[in-house]
């Protein structure tokens, strides 16, 4: 299994329950270490386009930085639902890529082929629902990228934690955009909880919101993506990485208390 994760579930399960701080205090600078020798580049980017009216002179973001970026380099995109698996690997396969897909509405036998194909580099693409990657160890995988933003930061840095486990630098790119909100909340809000009692289901329903709000702030903050992730988790470290997309990018400030003030 990946440092990452396994240092990242050791601080999850000892915040879960009533812990030593000490315990704790360990458990943060074990996932804190691991994270310096990681060599994944974390972005977020708030655009990727309208799949359904492409053509060859639209600027979709996703399709564009495989082509031009990632064309013979293995990776995942992961998609929120399984329609977005279809047509992200259907437009994937268009333009020539070695794309396969995995979600829990395909045939398990369709499912294990799919999966053999990428980890044997068969097919260097693999798009996918979160229920792929529990359990896999693809030693090459060099981007991960979701095209949807996940619903709490847990999933997603579990998720971006299979990019770079051979060393070799890797990046790890979230698009998003309001939609991904709803659709998220809309999730969470369904979700079939039926063995747990009233109380209960209301107390955990409140929980995911709230990691919702703390995945959508991920997404807007201009301060380092590293130290947001880090903090998240309890750990303090640098307000500058030098190595994510935002600390690689020269933000402006506008002043728009006029506008504000003329909508209001």
């Amino acid at each position: 299994l990946c440092e990452i994760r396994t240092a990242l579930l050791e601080v999850i399960s000892i915040q879960s329950h009533e812990y030593d701080p000490l315990d704790l205090r360990k458990a943060q600078d074990k996932l804190n270490q691991v994270y310096d020798r990681f060599t994944a580049k974390y972005g977020a980017i708030n655009s990727k386009g309208n799949i359904l009216a492409f053509s060859d002179d639209d600027q979709f973001p996703l399709l564009r930085s495989i082509e031009d970026e990632r064309k013979d380099k293995s990776g995942i995109v992961y998609c929120s639902t399984r329609k977005n698996v279809e047509e992200i690997c259907d437009l994937l396969l268009s333009r020539g890529l070695p794309a396969t897909r995995y979600h829990a509405g395909l045939d398990p036998d369709e499912r294990r082929e799919n999966q053999d194909d990428f980890l044997y580099d068969r097919k260097t693409i693999m798009v996918a629902t979160n229920a792929f990657g529990m359990g896999i160890d693809k030693s090459n995988v060099s981007f991960v990228i979701h095209y949807n933003m996940p619903k709490n930061m847990e999933s997603y840095y579990q998720e971006a934690g299979r990019a770079g486990r051979d060393g070799e630098p890797s990046e790890c790119i979230l698009y998003y955009e309001p939609r991904d909100v709803r659709t998220n909340r809309l999730f969470i809000e369904n979700g079939e909880e039926s063995e747990l009692d009233e109380e209960t289901r209301k107390i955990v329903k409140e929980r995911d919101l709230d990691r919702l709000k703390q995945m959508t702030f991920y997404c807007f903050t201009s301060e380092c993506l590293r130290q947001y992730i880090l903090n998240y988790f309890g750990e303090k470290s640098s307000s500058y990485c030098g190595n994510c997309l935002n600390c690689q990018t020269q933000f402006e400030e506008v002043d728009i208390t006029l506008e504000a003030n003329t909508i209001l």
